[in-house]
């Protein structure tokens, strides 16, 4: 009986350390206004992860935290927050259009991201200088996504997002000295493309990734379809 009883206290103590471990970082899913991390002023950016050592300092706006189990967390008040503070702000997601799957998803892509931030400093060349969202990746009207290349020291980076479709421009942004940038994409739906050039200009880019705006439904569809981004690269590798 000690003997079972030892194991379980064993049990609970190798769940809750996974627990904690887990819970050890929380990514930025909105932020508005100038908000950065205490330790390095760094600004804080849609996408951007948070964890145990670190604060945030809101000087104005507000921002919205996001952990692995779809909780959200939000900061509306000027000042500095540790993490621990950070998580006794937790809030009930009210929003229909923002389903725990979706967070889910938005949470693992995130971390995807951060692990590529390593890669810098070289020239690379073709879809190699994108990094996300990749091709044929869909989102949901209104979602805060954040697009991410490799720096190559450059000054100037220009972001655009064109409507596949009509050809149209549906966001520019320049940025100094910069590899990412969140975007909310209040767009409709329809295919867009994006991409990055180190120039005021289209003229000698070829070099896009393609991403999606769907409703909800077709979104969740999509997510229960394992085989629909292979299907996808089939499609691209037969128009070429």
């Amino acid at each position: 009986m000690a003997f079972i009883q030892k194991k379980i206290i064993i049990f609970c103590l190798i769940f809750c350390a996974i627990n904690t471990f887990a819970q050890s970082q929380l990514v930025v899913y909105q932020v508005k206004g100038n908000v950065t991390l205490k330790e390095t002023k760094k600004k804080v950016f849609v996408g951007f992860l948070v964890d145990v050592k670190s604060s945030l300092t809101i000087a104005n706006g507000n921002v919205i935290l996001l952990d692995n189990a779809s909780n959200m967390y939000q900061i509306l008040d000027k000042g500095t927050y540790s993490f621990h503070q950070i998580k006794q702000k937790k809030i009930a997601n009210t929003s229909k259009s923002v389903s725990k799957r979706y967070l889910s998803y938005v949470y693992k892509k995130f971390l995807k991201i951060e692990e590529k931030k390593s890669i810098y400093g070289a020239v690379f060349r073709g879809n190699e200088f994108l990094n996300s969202p990749e091709n044929y990746a869909y989102f949901t009207s209104n979602s805060f996504v954040n697009f991410n290349w490799n720096s190559t020291g450059e000054k100037e980076f220009y972001l655009w997002i064109i409507n596949a479709e009509t050809n149209n421009i549906a966001g520019k942004y320049r940025l100094d000295y910069a590899n990412s940038l969140g975007v909310l994409l209040p767009f409709k739906k329809g295919v867009y493309k994006w991409t990055v050039t180190t120039e005021d200009s289209l003229d000698s880019n070829k070099v896009f990734n393609v991403f999606e705006i769907v409703s909800e439904k077709e979104f969740n569809k999509r997510e229960k379809d394992t085989l629909y981004k292979s299907k996808k690269q089939v499609d691209l590798l037969l128009k070429n």
